[in-house]
């Protein structure tokens, strides 16, 4: 299947518009029932940050401006990402690279030889991790009915920082349903002639759309500035080189083809023959963490804007995100125990095998 017919089948399975109308501007959404949360970095203080980021599915994001070249580890000790002052590599050879980008409970990649391809220009870079991924029976009924956040594990992936071991520890939680979240567009919803704003409902990540009908391309620009998409009069294309829309692919599964690189020339793809799309726009989405006081009591948690092109004419739709509790409304409570802080670490067999790539 190509690309395009690829992408339309899985917005249409996501639930994304690919034409018609859509809700009015609000949306309501919730959150993952295991939430990982990151706890520590090791070797500390050696220009490595990690955290946990939620982009359809809960990613490991990790950034590094340490001079040493940094690879992320799977569970046999394969390296199958590289960050370095030159940006981040994949090994597309790498079963667990394949695991990192669909969102599986059992894994189908297989490894082969090593294949590394650089995959973004910069230095910072996620994926869906499977040792992040809550597995069968871990969410009990009993949890569930709960309602209440719960540690239900540790978690540890190992790292190699030059020739030192490194980990992100971290754990899994379960955080009990306290509300929704709520999307509002500020911005009139046909801000000029033959451009209708809408937003999908019941998302937890805003998910705008935008029906062309001006005579004139909407290009969609990337939280970096960049080309991310345009929309003309019977057609919408992706610009496969900015991070805005690898990381909308990576939601959708898509293994990148292209660098990552808001500065190189826009690599265009048609992905669509029709004048209205929809997205999820993840720079836009509510902060990965929310203050015990929101949980508790509700507010706006973010304001956003989406920078258009109309033509020659710059333009935004504004917009704010809302959590709105459940009633009735009580305190945020913390995790019921707190994850051990033991140095873990991998099997020497496991060492051996990532020290000899």
């Amino acid at each position: 299947m190509g690309l395009k017919r690829w992408l339309l089948a899985a917005m249409v399975a996501t639930g994304l518009a690919v034409g018609g109308p859509w809700p009015a501007a609000q949306a309501h959404g919730g959150a993952l029932p295991a939430r990982p949360v990151v706890i520590a970095v090791e070797p500390a203080a050696v220009g490595i940050t990690a955290a946990a980021v939620f982009l359809g599915n809960w990613h490991i994001e990790l950034t590094s401006t340490s001079r040493e070249t940094v690879a992320v580890l799977d569970p046999a000790g394969r390296p199958f990402l590289r960050f370095s002052p030159a940006g981040v590599e994949a090994d597309y050879g790498a079963g667990a690279w394949h695991d990192a980008i669909v969102a599986a409970q059992q894994s189908t990649a297989v490894d082969s030889a090593p294949d590394w391809r650089p995959v973004s220009r910069t230095r910072t870079w996620s994926w869906l991790d499977t040792r992040i991924r809550p597995e069968r029976g871990l969410l009990t009924p009993q949890i569930l009915q709960s309602n209440r956040p719960v540690l239900l594990r540790n978690f540890e992936i190992p790292l190699r920082v030059g020739a030192q071991r490194g980990f992100i520890f971290g754990h899994l939680e379960y955080e009990g349903r306290t509300g929704v979240y709520r999307h509002t567009i500020l911005t009139d919803s046909r801000p000029i002639a033959g451009l209708e704003v809408g937003l999908v409902l019941g998302r937890t990540v805003p998910t705008l759309t935008l029906d062309n009908e001006t005579g004139e391309t909407v290009t969609i620009l990337g939280r970096d500035g960049e080309p991310f998409a345009r929309i003309g009069g019977q057609f919408v294309d992706a610009n496969l080189a900015s991070p805005t829309w690898v990381e909308f692919g990576q939601s959708l599964g898509v293994v990148p083809t292209v660098v990552s690189d808001a500065s190189a020339r826009p690599q265009w793809k048609r992905i669509l023959e029709d004048h209205r799309w929809s997205w999820p726009d993840y720079r836009s989405r509510p902060p990965d963490t929310e203050p015990p006081a929101i949980l508790a009591k509700g507010g706006v948690v973010r304001r956003w804007a989406v920078p258009l092109e109309v033509g020659s004419r710059r333009m935004e739709i504004d917009g704010l995100t809302e959590f709105v509790p459940f009633a009735p409304v009580t305190a945020a409570r913390k995790p019921s125990s707190s994850p051990s802080r033991r140095r873990w670490r991998p099997s020497s067999a496991a060492w051996a095998s990532s020290s000899s790539s």
